[in-house]
């Protein structure tokens, strides 16, 4: 996370303008690390950490409470948990298949996207940030403005 957060940051301040009015959802939060962090730097209108292996959830909600953290946790498999309206923002380090269906579905739609390393198939990045770690870069989708319906490239704002 070290490597990663000071571009992270810095994307997030660049390109969100107002975080109180907007979601932080983390895809896939393992053990929340993301949102944790994200928390406690910005005030959000809601942090939603989605997990669906049982043991890692829990391992995730002991972290929260443990350091304070403003997050919800959720228990869910991402395919059938439902996006919140408004305007959010979600990180993820999931695998091709599951980025990509997501896409697929229509469910990143009026988001910004943080992936790392896997990229959607058929869509450029709006930026593509170099990281000094095994992933090799973060990904910014920006699909707040224009939807897979109507555009396969996302806006820039």
């Amino acid at each position: 996370m070290k490597t990663v957060a000071p571009k992270l940051l810095e994307v997030i301040r660049q390109e969100v303008l107002d975080t109180t009015n907007t979601t932080l959802i983390e895809i896939g939060a393992g053990k929340a690390v993301v949102s944790r962090y994200l928390s406690k730097q910005f005030q959000w209108k809601r942090v939603i950490g989605v997990e669906g292996d049982w043991m890692t959830y829990w391992t995730a909600i002991f972290m929260i409470k443990l350091v304070g953290a403003k997050v919800n946790m959720v228990r869910r498999n991402i395919y059938k948990y439902q996006m919140p309206e408004g305007a959010k923002v979600i990180y993820n380090y999931m695998s091709v298949p599951i980025i990509q269906r997501m896409y697929d579905e229509g469910r990143l739609d009026g988001a910004l996207v943080f992936n790392l390393t896997f990229r959607i198939q058929g869509v450029e990045p709006m930026k593509v940030i170099p990281i000094d770690t095994f992933q090799k870069e973060l990904l910014v989708y920006d699909f707040r403005k224009k939807t897979k319906s109507n555009s396969s490239q996302p806006s820039v704002i």
